[in-house]
Order: C-alpha cells, then structure tokens, then sequence
C-alpha cells in the first residue's frame, strides 16, 4: 500500500491512529505497537510538518519532520540549506522526499 495519496491538489499520507493512546504511524500500521493487537484507525495525514532535526550523510540531506496530524517522520531532504523550525512539504514529485515548503 503507498503511503502517498494526492486529494483535491494537496498530498497527504496514510497512516493510522490507535484508538487508545492516539499514537499516530506513518506509514499506516494494522495493528498496535503495545502488545495488545488492537485494530488501528486509518486517518489521512497533511503532508507538511516542521523540520525537527537535520541530518548529513556525505552529499545527502536527511531530518525528522513532526507532521501536523501529530507523526514524526525521518525522510530525506531535497537540497539545502536547511533551518530546524522551518516548514516542510512532502514532494509530490520525488519518493519519500520533503521539501522546504
């Protein structure tokens, strides 16, 4: 299943939401992460977020991103400079990439 959907001209992700803690997974998960198996909500996440940590591996850029919807993602960056606080988009264009929105 991908996780990138594109609705009404805006990216969004799917994930899922645990309907006890209100933990939310992207990339969606069936079933919770506790031991209790219980079934997973699906919820569509907006693909924007902050940037909360940058990471550089030689010519490549990678960061955390808290998502609006409550997820923290580790993705690969497109080209910096980057700014810890700044705002983030999914590209809608390169895999598994955020761009500074």
């Amino acid at each position: 299943m991908s996780e990138l959907k594109v609705e009404a001209g805006h990216v969004v992700l799917a994930g899922s939401r645990d309907p006890v803690t209100g933990d939310v997974f992207v990339p969606a998960r069936k079933l919770s992460v506790d031991g209790a198996l219980r079934d997973l909500q699906p919820v569509d996440l907006a693909a924007v977020g902050t940037l909360a940590e940058v990471i550089a591996m030689g010519a490549e850029w990678f960061g955390y991103v808290d998502l609006v919807g409550g997820a923290r993602v580790l993705t690969r960056l497109g080209e910096g400079p980057h700014q810890v606080g700044e705002r983030y988009r999914r590209s809608s264009t390169e895999e598994r990439r955020f761009d500074r929105a």
